[in-house]
């Protein structure tokens, strides 16, 4: 009579970093300290080397604790007398190290030890193509939007119509063809997730399934190297390094800059205030202006840290506020590696990634000549200035005109802020550069904007009723080669190259250009001075 196989049981396996001949950490070091946390006597097969964790909880026998008795004979003691219904165990095998995480012990895991998008790479190695069932995704701007895509059956990554180009992917979900020992579903983020038909004494063999995996760099093979472009940086002891290079650069102010952290709103914040310069009110922040607020202390990261800007409307109330540091803009090198700052975060990013951004920015075309420079001092007076410029018989000016639009959702947004008749017609949008959170709300604001136009007849309908546009919007959907988008960035100082705006800046303007030109619509982008 044969032995039944194993039943199958659920896996989150963590692969851990700092592994490697340097390792010292002693393996209950990538724990939290917690006082509710109980170690555990653990016997492993042959091959590895570990020890287990559990954090006291409400009284339960999960159906992980079948699996592992063999090896921690003193389970079900541990979890009557700790009352806990979470375990995590940390292996070693070779020069790698593991969290298998039971129940909720993912929490027990110190964040900093874990390799982040490990499961991610697996997964993405051995899902069969046409077998995925959901995906997770982020896209990084002056708001973070998280999304899920999930399928009713099995399809394939293309059909999930995810911009891998602009989107970081978080997690994918995914079947096999057919069922495979140690998955009938497997799904990866930072843990892999599986199912294998396995008893603890087969541990081994499973965890060098798992490194031949990683070693192998599959997912590279099968398209899915995109992942790698840009990275969210989650380990301390690279934060603190990048923290102290700025801290370098500080002093000369030559390699960071400041920018709002999020989309203001101009009809509600009027002014701000720096902590340290409570009767000063500024219209714009500038670095100077965080360190004349710290006076005589260190000019620091962590300094600024300890800074707040506070947003103010027309009454002095306090709207919003922020650390000082989460205004800093900064970009740079560090170990062979890029990484951008941008509202308090660091990102890591591939340096042929943002060549490739840069080389498709420069094939953008040009500002026309009939928008130049203009002596302004914001962007309400070089809007009017511009439309004055070109006369009313060529141009209309729209800025702070919002139209009503049912297209995705009702609300109103604004068209641009000059339109230009011509051929083509452009939708003139400015904004001036004061980091990433502006620039990204122009260019989706002209996308946005565009868009609806075509899509939606009672918008187009309702700007007819604008004085001076009836003549060259019509009712009907309009050709693609009748209207253009033309982004102008507004530039306080000295005008820069597109190519030297802020990484997230440039990675939304390449993100929707790319849709509008390959949609049949024509694009401009092109900085200003307003000096």
């Amino acid at each position: 009579m044969s032995e039944r196989p194993p039943k199958r049981q659920p896996l989150a396996v963590y692969r851990l970093l700092n592994a490697g001949p340097r390792t010292r950490q002693p393996l209950n070091e990538i724990v939290v300290k917690d006082d509710g946390v109980v170690p555990l006597n653990v016997v492993l097969p042959e091959g590895l080397e570990g020890r287990a964790f559990v954090r006291t909880t409400e009284p339960d026998f999960p159906k992980w604790k079948g699996f592992l008795e063999p090896a921690i004979e003193t389970i079900e003691a541990a979890l009557q007398q700790h009352a806990a219904n979470s375990l995590l165990l940390v292996v070693k095998k070779g020069l790698s190290r593991y969290a298998l995480a039971f129940g909720h012990a993912r929490s027990l895991i110190e964040p900093h030890f874990i390799e982040r998008g490990f499961g991610l790479r697996c997964a993405l190695a051995v899902i069969d193509e046409g077998s995925l069932s959901s995906a997770d995704y982020k896209q990084v701007d002056h708001t973070t939007l998280f999304a899920r895509v999930q399928a009713n059956k099995p399809v394939s990554f293309d059909e999930f119509r995810i911009d891998t180009e602009a989107s970081l992917l978080g997690g994918i979900v995914g079947r096999p063809a057919e069922a495979h020992r140690y998955y009938t579903r497997i799904l990866g983020a930072d843990p892999l997730h599986l199912n294998p038909a396995i008893t603890i004494h087969q541990l081994p063999d499973l965890l060098d399934w798992v490194e031949s995996i990683r070693k192998q760099r599959e997912y590279v093979k099968r398209g899915f190297d995109f992942i790698d472009h840009i990275s969210e940086v989650r380990d301390p002891s690279v934060e603190a390094q990048l923290r102290s290079k700025i801290d370098q650069q500080l002093a000369s102010t030559a390699r960071v800059g400041v920018g709002v952290p999020e989309l203001l709103e101009p009809l509600l914040i009027e002014s701000f205030k720096v902590t340290g310069l409570r009767k000063e009110e500024l219209q714009t922040i500038t670095l100077e202006d965080i360190f004349r607020s710290l006076g005589k202390r260190a000019k620091t990261c962590d300094d600024l840290k300890t800074r707040r800007i506070r947003g103010l409307d027309g009454d002095g109330n306090v709207v919003k506020h922020w650390p000082a540091f989460d205004w800093l803009v900064w970009s740079g090198k560090h170990k062979g590696s890029s990484f951008h700052l941008q509202h308090g975060r660091f990102y890591e990013v591939q340096e042929k990634y943002e060549n490739r951004i840069d080389r498709f920015l420069r094939t953008l075309d040009p500002l026309l000549p009939a928008w130049p420079d203009i002596t302004a001092k914001n962007e309400d007076q070089w809007n009017k200035k511009l439309h004055k410029r070109l006369g009313s018989k060529k141009s209309t000016l729209m800025d702070k005109k919002m139209i009503h639009k049912t297209f995705r959702g009702p609300s109103s947004i604004e068209f641009c802020d000059v339109y230009t008749r011509g051929t083509p017609n452009w939708l003139v949008c400015a904004k001036i550069y004061k980091g990433s959170a502006p620039l990204s709300h122009l260019f989706a604001q002209g996308a946005n904007a565009i868009e609806t136009f075509f899509a939606d007849e009672d918008f187009r309908k309702e700007l007819r009723e604008q004085p001076g546009l009836k003549s060259s919007i019509k009712l009907r959907v309009p050709k693609k080669d009748e209207f253009g988008v033309a982004y102008v960035i507004l530039c306080e100082k000295k005008v820069r190259a597109l190519t030297s705006l802020p990484f997230f800046a440039k990675l939304t303007l390449f993100r929707y250009a790319k849709v509008l030109k390959s949609q049949g619509i024509a694009i401009r982008v092109g900085l200003r001075s307003m000096a």
